[in-house]
């Protein structure tokens, strides 16, 4: 008998050239509000939403080996890279990288200014400042407050009339939040 053989063909998907593509994520700050979404691009067009591409992102302190890349995107102050890997359809996947930056929140306090019209003891509480700023308004007053611990102080003496500066005593950032803001404190009057 006969036969016939066939030939085997392999195809090979393409690979895309790393140089055509990048990526790139906005600097914000810590706690803004918002997704902070990367774009990439092919040359200058923004493919980030085209359904014939697939793109994973993943993120690392700047500096750090590759192996500390992570899905989740961070959240303190810091400089990282994200990596997006691109697939795009029929073809191998590239790897593009940017840097970017969560800058510090700048918290500014102020004492609270009253007089004191008469002698006698009275207590400085957490309560006797004010939050006058948080970088911006994306986060309000009572949140930045929230993350300072321990009281002002104020050494009034004995008691005696007149204006005492408000020093900021034992006030400073909580644990979670502290290598994210910068605590800004004026001394007010009481």
């Amino acid at each position: 008998g006969s036969y016939t053989t066939g030939n085997v063909y392999e195809i090979k998907k393409a690979v895309p050239d790393a140089s055509d593509y990048s990526v790139g994520l906005s600097d914000w700050t810590y706690k803004d509000s918002g997704r902070h979404k990367p774009v990439v691009k092919k040359g200058t067009e923004a493919i980030t939403n085209k359904t014939d591409y697939t793109i994973a992102y993943t993120y690392k302190p700047e500096g750090a080996d590759d192996d500390a890349y992570s899905a989740l995107q961070p959240e303190k102050a810091g400089k990282y890279i994200v990596r997006a890997t691109i697939t795009p359809a029929n073809e191998e996947s590239v790897s593009v990288t940017s840097g970017f930056e969560v800058k510090k929140r700048t918290v500014r306090a102020k004492g609270v200014t009253f007089e004191v019209p008469y002698g006698g003891a009275f207590t400085i509480t957490s309560q006797d400042y004010d939050i006058i700023e948080g970088t911006d308004t994306s986060v309000n007053a009572d949140t930045l407050k929230s993350w300072i611990t321990g009281s002002p102080a104020c050494d009034y003496g004995n008691g005696d009339v007149g204006t005492y500066p408000v020093t900021i005593g034992t006030l400073a950032v909580t644990g979670d939040h502290k290598d994210s803001v910068d605590f800004d404190y004026t001394e007010g009057s009481v």
